[in-house]
């Protein structure tokens, strides 16, 4: 069993009757994945009889057990829209004095922040002293740091150039565009968003918080907030698209903390391992409560249905077929003859096993093959 799953199952049962349907969801999803609680493949090999039954994952986007298979159908598909030119990895963060808003507004404030970075980027991608052309981006939320806290930001990984009048404009600077310049203007349209949302009572709280959160005290954290510096980095630059999408496709199903963290669950405390960035990013070790270990996790479990991936400008749905197809002509983008819709279950499978997925494991034979699908409750009457 893994431990993430271990804690999860020392978790008072009063916990999912004070948190959301979300996060109830994701609690129980965690739990029972890969238990004899999931459906039950049963494969046999067609050579030596060998049979084994293997309980199938939740497919929770928050289970720290079924991300890889997602994340390699991402990397497929996002391959098709691959430009030649470099790629920048640009991450907008927002101050920390915003956590205890977005704990009560997750989806609010997570929105806006997708909102003041796109127009971010776009605005100061068609500005000439810049690209002067429409940009584009995909865009990722992360919510958390190494020790599991609030820190709600996006990865953006941002071609180089554009497009303006039907003509590719390739960025000459070695950096995107200079931190200080988006970080000034992202401030800006956030926080011009945010006084909109405060002054037409758009910010919900609970009764035993609002005095926290009256209408004076949210303007005044928005003036100060107007005086701070805004974090924003530009982390890597990649000399080919290829090289992009493997390492984005580590973000884009990351999540806040995954079982190869976790050193040891025991006496009802949970330690994990972690970076600290404050000290050259040494790893260090970190103890809680499970019941403390438990609650920041689940503060990562975003709203039901909420978009954590985002495309915009050029690289957006609707430009697929328009102007991102006439940015690959223009650059002389090779056609990816990896046809996505081709692309299946079995050949994901190969690329993650090294080949060795379908292979016997009393015999080693390659006749090892799906025989059955039972659920739960089933799989006595199998045996």
């Amino acid at each position: 069993m893994r431990l993430i799953q271990n804690i999860f199952k020392s978790c008072r049962k009063g916990l999912l009757k004070t948190v959301g349907e979300n996060v109830k969801k994701a609690v129980i999803s965690i739990q029972n994945c890969r238990t004899e609680k999931m459906k039950t493949r049963v494969s046999a090999c067609g050579d030596c009889g060998h049979k084994e039954h293997t309980y199938c994952s939740c497919k929770n986007r928050n289970c720290p057990i079924c991300q890889t298979f997602e994340k390699e159908k991402w990397i497929v598909k996002k391959k098709q829209d691959l430009i030649n030119t470099r790629y920048f990895h640009t991450v907008f963060t927002l101050p920390h004095d915003l956590n205890g808003i977005i704990k009560y507004n997750p989806r609010t404030i997570y929105n806006l922040l997708f909102h003041s970075v796109s127009e971010t980027l776009i605005e100061l991608g068609y500005d000439k002293r810049h690209v002067g052309a429409q940009v584009g981006a995909i865009m990722v939320l992360h919510t958390w740091c190494q020790k599991l806290n609030l820190h709600a930001h996006i990865h953006c990984i941002i071609p180089g150039g554009g497009l303006i009048n039907g003509k590719w404009v390739e960025c000459k600077k070695d950096i995107f565009i200079h931190v200080d310049v988006l970080s000034s203007v992202f401030r800006k349209k956030f926080l011009r968003k945010f006084e909109s949302l405060v002054n037409e009572n758009k910010l919900e709280f609970p009764d035993e918080v609002k005095q926290l959160y009256t209408k004076s005290k949210l303007l005044k954290l928005k003036r100060a907030l107007n005086k701070k510096d805004w974090y924003v980095y530009n982390q890597k630059v990649f000399s080919t698209p290829d090289a992009v999408i493997e390492y984005l496709g580590r973000y884009t199903h990351k999540i806040a903390i995954t079982n190869n963290r976790i050193l040891k669950f025991e006496n009802g405390l949970v330690t994990f391992k972690y970076r600290d960035n404050k000290d050259g990013g040494r790893e260090k070790e970190l103890t809680l409560s499970a019941e403390k270990f438990i609650n920041r996790y689940i503060q990562h479990v975003l709203p039901t249905g909420f978009m954590k991936i985002r495309y915009i400008g050029i690289l957006s749905n609707a430009n697929k077929k328009t102007k991102l197809l006439a940015c690959k002509i223009l650059t002389r983008t090779a056609q990816n003859v990896e046809n996505f819709t081709q692309v299946t279950a079995e050949s994901i499978l190969k690329k993650i096993t090294n080949g060795k997925y379908n292979l016997c494991p009393a015999c080693g034979s390659s006749n090892y093959r799906l025989t059955q699908t039972l659920y739960p409750g089933d799989i006595k009457n199998s045996t």
